[in-house]
């Protein structure tokens, strides 16, 4: 059964550059499903946050299901509960099949990082710093809600972001090495 770890927090805190350097590790990973649908041009602008939300829900279900079986490792750029928290932030109520999904997500892991010093707004980031902190800090919330003890990630190079998370699950560099899902 594939141990299943989630990389999260706010925007711009360096998630998806330690998933590619896990990646290069041999680690099989999975990138954001938000920023996947916003580079086919499906977006909370041109769709609306509802639809938004429900894309992003379905996709990101679809790819954790097919993990291949023989995978042992997975990192994931986001979880399924962090979508909780952008209801929250956008004063929505989040829908039942989301608060489900989330409370039937099995994780083994989940790491916090740290934000940057220097975040940056981009076309995919459009908050700025203060909105990407209360998203940052109402993520960490989600988690513990429902009952994981996420991880702090400490800011730092990104080969020591790296090996601390690998000494955090004991990896010792058998997983097998897989494309990353796009």
């Amino acid at each position: 059964m594939t141990r299943k770890y989630t990389l999260t927090g706010g925007p711009g805190i360096g998630k998806t550059t330690l998933l590619t350097k896990l990646q290069e590790r041999g680690i099989y990973t999975m990138k954001e499903v938000a920023e996947y649908l916003i580079e086919r041009g499906i977006t909370p602008e041109k769709n609306g946050r509802e639809e938004f939300q429900k894309k992003l829900l379905e996709t990101q279900l679809k790819w954790e299901k097919e993990i291949p079986l023989e995978v042992e490792i997975s990192f994931q750029d986001r979880g399924i509960p962090d979508g909780i928290a952008y209801y929250r932030i956008d004063d929505m109520e989040t829908p039942k099949r989301l608060l489900e999904a989330a409370q039937n997500a099995r994780y083994e892991g989940i790491f916090i990082l740290d934000p940057l010093k220097d975040y940056k707004q981009t076309e995919i980031r459009h908050e700025n710093k203060e909105g990407a902190l209360r998203i940052h800090e109402e993520i960490r919330r989600v988690y513990e809600e429902l009952g994981y003890k996420p991880i702090r990630i400490p800011n730092g190079s990104l080969e020591y972001r790296t090996e601390l998370i690998l000494d955090l699950i004991e990896y010792g560099g058998n997983a097998q090495k897989l494309e990353v899902r796009r």
